[in-house]
């Protein structure tokens, strides 16, 4: 449930937003470098989590308030589990991929296991258990799969290099190939078609669609595919596709059925 807020609360909620989308444009859009400003793939991947758990506690709160004045103590606690070892990731990533064996013991039991937690708990609230109980699945198969029979076994590994390889690797990790490809790519047809969405350009496609196709037998829902196609010329986001036409033409099929 996305919160509406007020008071300070809400200037925080959208600095928050802000945060995130200066972030990524600053050092996607290479004026970084520009700049001289280079950052470690870990590290600029590390800056991204703090900015993303940050904003989704504060769209999703554990209290489903319309409006709310205050955060909730859940929300502060799942936000610091969150962020704060993702600001330690930041600082040390050099260090850690460079002596990643020491990282099999104590600093990576501590630094990973808030960030777990507070990754599911995120999870959670934005898609729902489902998620949760699949991602745990996988979490604790290496563990057992020693006991497991059949071409689904194979050699078990303990928690602490797993806890290592989820936390610092740039392959399978937390910060891997999937979260490189979200930060990196698909935030940017995020905040684009949220630009579009808000100038007004995405009505653009819907009544180039209309003018198409609107007035021939069925063209309720030819309307519909050929201006989320269009959209999709711009953004790969289907969120954003649905948010931009689909508010629509989703209505516009229901009355013509």
């Amino acid at each position: 449930m996305v919160t509406d807020y007020k008071g300070k609360l809400r200037y925080f909620a959208d600095g928050a937003a802000v945060l995130v989308a200066l972030y990524h444009i600053f050092f996607i859009s290479g004026l970084a470098d520009f700049l001289g400003i280079h950052l470690f793939l870990l590290r600029y991947r590390a800056g991204s989590l703090v900015t993303v758990i940050l904003l989704v506690f504060l769209m999703y709160p554990a209290e489903k308030k319309a409006i709310k004045t205050t955060l909730g103590w859940h929300d502060i606690l799942f936000i610091v589990m969150g962020v704060a070892p993702c600001i330690y990731l930041f600082i040390f990533a050099e260090q850690m991929i460079a002596n990643d064996q020491m990282f099999y013991y104590t600093p990576a039991i501590i630094t990973f296991i808030p960030l777990l937690i507070a990754l599911l708990e995120a999870a959670r609230r934005i898609t729902g258990i489902a998620i949760v109980i699949i991602a745990l699945i996988f979490f604790f198969y290496p563990m057992f799969q020693s006991h497991i029979p059949g071409l689904l076994g194979g050699k078990s590994f303990t928690f602490k290099p797993i806890a290592s390889l989820l936390l610092i690797d740039l392959n399978l990790g937390i910060p891997g190939v999937a979260y490189g490809a979200a930060s990196s790519i698909i935030i940017i047809f995020i905040l684009f078609s949220n630009f579009l969405i808000t100038s007004g350009a995405s009505h653009f496609f819907l009544n180039l669609a209309l003018s198409i196709i609107g007035s021939v037998r069925g063209g309720a829902a030819k309307v519909a595919v050929i201006a989320s196609s269009f959209f999709g010329t711009l953004s790969g986001s289907v969120s954003a596709n649905v948010a931009a036409t689909g508010s629509i033409t989703i209505n516009g099929n229901n009355l013509a059925v």
